[in-house]
């Protein structure tokens, strides 16, 4: 083990939470020690997380409540797993079912570990020790909802895990398509965004990571109500959206991806199978067809202005029909 020297340490906040200062030395990966460093640590103790599974009705259960920190950046309250401090004497597990029967109301028929880990090693030590819990409606004791002598006020969600599984996934791609999304906004002088099928808004994330930000920004998809109906832009993003549309309601889809196109949409296709299966035993894509069965379709209120292949797929830059001018 690596040599670690403390010279000094000082509590700098001594409250609900706690900030430590600590002046140290470690060894290099050279075999030398470094010069003495200042670093702080958050220290709030460590907590247990759990997502609740209903097998029997094909349901995970959500919590949502408000949570000060994350007002600024996220409007304060957020869907979450159920989730507490570990109290003193208290083992992860023996924490986590505790949590559930306050927030969710459930006395655990099971309970599995998944994972430990620093959620933000730089600057804490708290450790995560997560959780799956197999709960059912029979082991239901009350609505749940908090404690009332903590403030809390908290909803309990259900959520089919298809729809939750979706989710959790939505968005991945963006991120590998956010590079030439940059370039299409830089080229086009692009004022204004909107992400059909935004998921967990990695496409924003993605292009504020290539370093832009100027830009006005609509996300929309059904799985985020929170986000509102889709909103007209300059460029339309429809990135691994459409193989998982329903076959029946592709033409629908379509018509409005063209109706809130201003100048330009930005679509990506999957045209391979997925990973994922749906519970009802059909792939997640739910239409796996060439380029060349997409092509007609998209002609139908698209023109196609610039088409490349990618992995399992293609991308194609578009611009809506207009009506012909009359004379």
């Amino acid at each position: 083990m690596p040599r670690v020297e403390v010279i000094s340490r000082k509590r700098l906040l001594d409250d609900f939470f706690k900030v430590d200062e600590v002046c140290l030395r470690f060894e290099r990966f050279d075999g030398t020690m470094s010069a003495v460093v200042r670093r702080l640590n958050f220290e709030r103790g460590d907590a247990a997380a759990a997502l609740l599974v209903n097998v029997e009705r094909g349901i995970v259960y959500l919590v949502q409540q408000f949570m000060c920190p994350t007002l600024e950046k996220a409007g304060g309250w957020l869907d979450t797993v159920v989730a507490g401090m570990i109290d003193a004497g208290e083992t992860p597990e023996q924490a986590i079912r505790r949590e559930i029967v306050e927030e969710a109301g459930f006395t655990v028929e099971a309970v599995e570990p998944i994972a430990s880990f620093f959620v933000s090693p730089g600057g804490s030590s708290e450790r995560i020790f997560l959780f799956a819990a197999l709960v059912s409606d029979a082991a239901r004791t009350s609505a749940g909802g908090g404690l009332a002598i903590e403030n809390e006020d908290i909803k309990v969600m259900e959520w089919p895990i298809d729809a939750f599984l979706a989710r959790v996934i939505a968005g991945v791609a963006s991120l590998t398509f956010a590079p030439i999304v940059k370039e299409v906004v830089q080229a086009f002088k692009v004022r204004s965004i909107s992400d059909y099928g935004a998921g967990k808004q990695n496409l924003l994330r993605g292009l504020n990571e290539q370093g832009l930000a100027d830009f006005e920004y609509y996300p929309y998809d059904p799985a985020f109500p929170e986000y509102g109906a889709p909103w007209p832009a300059d460029l339309v993003c429809c990135i691994d959206v459409l193989e998982h549309i329903e076959p029946e309601c592709l033409d629908a889809v379509l018509d409005d991806l063209c109706a809130i196109t201003v100048k330009r949409g930005f679509f990506s296709v999957h045209c391979e199978p997925a990973v994922k299966v749906l519970t009802d035993g059909r792939n997640a894509h739910l239409i796996q067809k060439p380029s060349s069965w997409w092509l007609p379709r998209l002609c139908r209120s698209f023109e196609i202005k610039h088409l490349e292949t990618s992995p399992g797929g293609f991308w194609t830059l578009v611009e809506p029909q207009r009506p012909a001018a009359a004379a």
